[in-house]
């Protein structure tokens, strides 16, 4: 679970992150390349080169075998690696991006259910005002029969 932290906070965080995988990205991308490309053409030689074993001696094949396609792997599994990687960061800004609009939704319908409750107070008051005219045209017979009776010895 992550700490406490707001989530503009993580949505910068996440944003200067996959800013930073990108950077290394961009920046391996062409070096990677060159070398998946370089392995390529080194096995394209060593078929039409068909080395002999000599007696004594690793021949070509295996010293490639050895030494070569390993540092080959470790390229291709660094490339993979960055794109698990920015496919993760990827994911969690969505799920980011759900989680505060979520919020903001959440919020919306507090904001409307309160607005809702005003709206019908001020509903209640203005038919109060409204009806507020016609109550001293209610009142005054009874104002008068008793005033009417005070008079009376």
């Amino acid at each position: 679970m992550l700490p406490d932290v707001s989530d503009e906070r993580l949505l910068e965080r996440a944003a200067a992150l996959s800013l930073s995988l990108m950077a290394i990205s961009t920046g391996a991308s062409f070096r990677m390349s060159a070398t998946a490309a370089y392995a390529r053409l080194v096995e394209e030689r060593l078929i039409d080169l068909q080395p002999q074993r000599i007696p004594g001696y690793p021949s070509l094949n295996d010293f490639t075998q050895r030494r070569f396609l390993p540092a080959v792997r470790t390229c291709a599994s660094h490339v993979e690696r960055e794109a698990q990687l920015s496919m993760r960061a990827h994911r969690f800004v969505s799920l980011l991006r759900a989680r505060i609009e979520t919020r903001i939704e959440d919020q919306n319908a507090q904001l409307l259910k309160s607005m809702e409750s005003s709206a019908g107070l001020q509903l209640r008051l203005q038919q109060l005002v409204e009806g507020f005219p016609s109550l001293p045209s209610a009142i005054m017979p009874w104002v008068w029969s008793r005033m009417f009776w005070k008079a009376l010895p």
